[in-house]
């Protein structure tokens, strides 16, 4: 509950509270100061309902500095592909898809290897030994000379 709080109390920090959140605040707000005023015997506040200023106090405020300050399209990666010519595109893709790819290749070399060796794993990635200590499944190693 805590960090729901935070993440929400961030989220509205950054870019404006909701509409309706604004609302019930100013409403709470004016309830309480009514309140406070008839407990006082004062006369109450007036509302911001149904005024000029009805619109100014339910307008979010805004903390995000990305809404004041443009990005470059340099540093917008959809804004640099605007600009690339389009074999500058497809030679950008190409080597995205290259280094994809000698992941995958280290993934299936690894998995090869483990697969050679018999090596046996159980649901906690561990490798699978028996009373002794001795894994499961490894091959006996052997020294050419």
């Amino acid at each position: 509950k805590k960090r729901l709080k935070m993440v929400t109390a961030v989220s509205y920090w950054r870019t404006g509270k909701p509409l309706k959140v604004i609302r019930d605040e100013l409403i709470r707000s004016e309830q309480k100061a009514a309140i406070s005023a008839k407990k006082n015997g004062t006369p109450p506040p007036p509302t911001v309902f149904g005024t000029r200023e009805e619109v100014q106090a339910l307008m979010p405020k805004v903390n995000d500095k990305r809404e004041d300050q443009k990005v470059s399209p340099e540093e917008n990666l959809a804004g640099e592909v605007i600009l690339l010519h389009p074999e500058e595109h497809e030679m950008r893709f190409l080597e995205l898809m290259i280094h994809a790819l000698l992941r995958f290749d280290v993934h299936l070399a690894s998995t090869k290897y483990h697969v050679n060796m018999q090596i046996d794993y159980d649901e906690d990635n561990n490798i699978v030994t028996d009373s002794s200590g001795r894994e499961y499944g490894c091959v006996d190693s052997c020294a050419i000379s």
